[in-house]
């Protein structure tokens, strides 16, 4: 598998593509750095009877964020990496896109998501110094043809 930057985990965006596939996971070009955090909300069930005061809670809602940043040129490279300009029209557009991130040990997870943040720090030339941010859409997912869950039924005992 071949990286972009030495970086073990890249994250790629699928894109309509001129072949049988109808479509392709490009990777963002010249990441320098891409993060995946989890986060869930959650419901207290401490009751009054609790003595002890300490507080209790369960989980009731989760979430992700993809934050990814790098170097990025603003002109086409061949139809071989996501440009800045890619990104730029995927906000704007607020269009749901679909991500992979692989590990150089070969695990992969799939996702949907909208990019809520994309901002451009420094250019240099044809060059732009980027960062940017992807909110989940359901949940991740280890194989990319499993619909990612958009509503889980709520099950739980107080």
């Amino acid at each position: 598998m071949e990286f972009i930057n030495g970086t073990l985990k890249v994250l790629y965006i699928k894109r309509d593509a001129d072949n049988e596939a109808g479509y392709e996971y490009l990777p963002i070009g010249c990441l320098t750095d891409n993060s995946f955090s989890e986060s869930a909300d959650m419901l207290d069930t401490t009751v009054r009877t609790n003595t002890n005061g300490w507080t209790s809670s369960i989980p009731v809602g989760q979430s992700y964020n993809i934050d990814f940043g790098g170097l990025i040129t603003t002109e086409s490279l061949s139809s071989t990496f996501i440009t800045y300009n890619d990104l730029r029209n995927i906000k704007r557009n607020r269009q749901l896109l679909d991500w992979k991130i692989a590990a150089d040990e070969g695990a992969e997870e799939y996702g949907s998501g909208y990019i809520n943040s994309l901002s451009d720090t420094a250019t240099i030339d044809e060059f732009v110094s980027f960062s940017g941010s992807i909110v989940g859409q359901g949940e991740p997912r280890a194989n990319p043809n499993i619909e990612g869950a958009l509503d889980n039924e709520l099950n739980f005992e107080l």
